[in-house]
């Protein structure tokens, strides 16, 4: 992996209108809790990120779930991030 995933600390995503909380994530993918909201092949587009609802910043993510578990989790690939999401991402993993 080029990114280790970290499940903490635990962030909110705004994508295709509803908010996900991730079980784990990294600069170049990320798994969410989505409840089965996702099928394998989806396009998502994940237009806010941070720590907690009232937190959450604008960014631009394109990606593709790449796996769903049996219980609806999507692992989501990064295909395109902007400017604002590698910075948002770096800060909050630490670095």
């Amino acid at each position: 992996r080029a990114h280790l995933r970290t499940p903490s600390p635990r962030l909110k995503i705004r994508a295709d209108g509803s908010l996900f909380d991730t079980l784990e994530w990294s600069q170049g993918n990320l798994v969410i809790a989505a409840a089965g909201a996702f099928r394998v092949g989806a396009l998502v587009t994940i237009d806010g990120l941070g720590t907690a609802n009232d937190d959450i910043e604008s960014v631009g993510i394109r990606g593709r779930v790449t796996r769903v578990t049996e219980g609806g989790d999507a692992a989501v690939d990064f295909l395109h991030r902007d400017d604002n999401a590698m910075w948002t991402l770096r800060r909050l993993a630490g670095g």
